[in-house]
């Protein structure tokens, strides 16, 4: 997979930050509207992640499939969807759309962090972690038989930097080497800088999304590793629950925890993607293994939608997609603006 260290000019930056520009609307619990997703069977959900717009009549709709217990669907093809344009079904001679679902259409990139304070590299739970990181890395690397799926390795201790262990490479020995290379003299400092990790590893994807070409659909994941609570008081929980809840929609967060000092309750927040715990270092692999295997479900999961809209002009158009995967029925819906829309629209 070729990366290329350019600014992305306007795909998929037009996400949940940028609502008014698109026209999202909010969610809560007891209504939905706009971007909300709408589980119309009651064990199917389709979410919008980021859309955008582009001329002359071009619309890019990322989107995800999954079951309300979060399980992700993968593998459906353009049969398994309707587009409705102003609740109207798709004229396939006044529009045109292309459904993508295949992983060579996709860059994923993934970030493993890894807490080596004092009660890591002091201890005999070194080694076992870092048989469970390599772990993580053969699973998440195994995502695809297309190079689409990079990997980085970043670890924590006291220091008020998040340092970087290997950079994003789709190499697996050079995974793995760097995994060999810890060993209890890289930390000078036992403390742990938890919240601060956080903060930065979402800084960290944020920027690796951000330099992906705008050709390619890029999502992401963060899958963070503790033993402990923040001790550093560097930074606070509140500054890293923010960075969590405020990341790029195309990020899953995953925590990964070993019982004994941790806040599960805190970590469970960290991961809103996912969370699992461990009562010894022993048993620590299958759980790495494990968010490596929700990481790799997830990015099959994620479906581009790209539309050419017959409209020509509107602040507010509606745009919903419908998935019908083996009869459980689910749809989701955009708001976008056709002022400056003209004829001529492609699709590549």
């Amino acid at each position: 997979m070729t990366k290329k260290n350019v600014s992305r000019s306007t795909a998929f930056t037009l996400a949940i930050a940028l609502t008014g520009l698109l026209g999202f609307s909010s969610c809560d619990t007891g209504a939905c509207s706009g971007n909300c997703p709408l589980d119309l069977s009651g064990d199917v959900t389709l979410s919008v992640i980021s859309q955008e717009r582009s001329f002359p009549a071009n619309l890019s709709v990322l989107f995800k499939v999954e079951s309300i217990s979060s399980t992700p669907i993968g593998r459906l093809d353009s049969t398994d969807f309707e587009i409705f344009d102003n609740d109207v079904l798709q004229s396939q001679f006044e529009s045109s759309s292309k459904i993508d679902g295949q992983r060579g259409d996709f860059a994923t990139s993934v970030v493993l962090v890894l807490d080596l304070s004092g009660s890591i590299t002091n201890t005999e739970n070194l080694a076992p972690l870092k048989s469970a990181s390599k772990a993580f890395l053969e699973s998440a690397l195994s995502i695809d038989d297309e190079n689409t799926t990079e990997a980085s390795v970043w670890w924590f201790d006291g220091d008020a930097a998040l340092k970087q262990l290997v950079g994003f490479t789709n190499d697996s020995s050079e995974l793995m080497n760097a995994i060999d290379s810890v060993d209890a003299s890289i930390s000078t400092d036992a403390s742990t800088n938890l919240y601060g990790a956080i903060v930065q590893s979402v800084e960290v994807l944020e920027n690796r999304l951000n330099q992906i070409d705008d050709e390619t659909a890029a999502i992401g994941a963060i899958a963070i590793f503790t033993d402990g609570t923040d001790q550093a008081s560097r930074s606070t929980q509140s500054s890293a629950l923010e960075a969590v809840s405020n990341a790029d929609p195309k990020i899953n967060m995953y925590s990964i925890g070993l019982r004994g000092e941790i806040d599960e309750n805190f970590l469970k927040n960290v991961g809103k993607s996912g969370s699992v715990f461990a009562s010894n270092i022993n048993e620590i692999t299958p759980q790495f293994r494990d968010i490596a295997e929700r990481i790799r479900d997830q990015a099959n999961s994620v479906y581009k939608l790209e539309y050419c809209s017959p409209r020509r002009s509107g602040l507010s158009h509606s745009l919903r997609i419908v998935v019908n995967a083996g009869g459980r029925v689910a749809q989701d819906e955009i708001n976008y603006s056709a002022e400056g829309f003209s004829g001529g629209c492609t699709l590549d």
